[in-house]
């Protein structure tokens, strides 16, 4: 298993392939390949496919490290109000 190589502000390649996201995972390319094979990858995957190879997409998988966007702001850094 290698070091995870994506830090904070990267930008990921557009186009990523199983041994990509286990090395960004930090997990171990067999591990990927169970996961890939549960299905828990999917929401990744580019269609259609080329081949047999699975491709995944960099930026959803960078929309799903970032987090939810549309989660409201906590009320301790909301300049302006109190409570």
């Amino acid at each position: 298993m290698d070091a995870p190589v994506h830090h904070v502000g990267d930008t990921l390649p557009a186009v990523l392939v199983l041994e990509d996201l286990a090395r960004l995972l930090g997990i171990s390319h067999s591990r990927a390949a169970h996961l890939a094979a549960a299905g828990e990858f999917d929401a990744f995957e580019l269609t259609p496919r080329i081949g047999r190879r699975l491709r995944y997409s960099g930026a959803k998988l960078q929309r799903w490290l970032d987090g939810p966007t549309d989660a409201p702001a906590s009320r301790f850094f909301q300049k302006g109000t109190r409570r």
